[in-house]
């Protein structure tokens, strides 16, 4: 199994407002940025998001060495499922992305590029109005330098 490090982070403008999700993979010397957001979100579910796509993204089953500035959320996945949680949906989701990995998470105070990122999506949020349909967005980036993984 390759090794992969991921970094995911989580940023909101204003309580139910634009929130928006960045995670970074690399492995190899090479990395992906992935972001996206919502228009009406929270930003736990917008850490959840996170976690979930940057797993997806894998594609192959990896080590995965998860960091994140959220505590709970490592918590809660380095934990056995045995309970249930806000956001439950979400989380079921993540535990299944999680299933073809060794996903370890840690949490890390200082994960700025992604709140970088993260904060670029919600003060830009693609003109989006929150009339228009789909309430979700995602702008996938990546740099030249794609993994193979991915």
């Amino acid at each position: 199994m390759r090794r992969t490090v991921m970094l995911s982070i989580a940023a909101s403008g204003q309580a139910g407002g634009p929130c928006a999700w960045a995670a970074t993979l690399t492995s190899n010397g090479r990395r992906k940025d992935l972001t996206g957001g919502s228009v009406n979100s929270s930003h736990n579910r917008q850490l959840w998001r996170a976690l979930i796509e940057a797993l997806n993204a894998l594609k192959e089953p990896c080590i995965v060495l998860g960091y994140t500035n959220a505590q709970w959320l490592v918590d809660v996945m380095n934990k056995q499922p045995d309970d249930t949680y806000a956001n439950d949906d979400l989380y079921r989701e993540a535990r299944a992305a999680a299933l073809e990995h060794r996903l370890e998470m840690h949490h890390r105070a200082d994960v700025s590029t992604q709140r970088d990122m993260a904060r670029k999506v919600v003060l830009n949020p693609l003109d989006l109005d929150p009339a228009d349909e789909p309430t979700e967005w995602q702008c996938k980036q990546a740099d030249d330098t794609q993994m193979e993984l991915f």
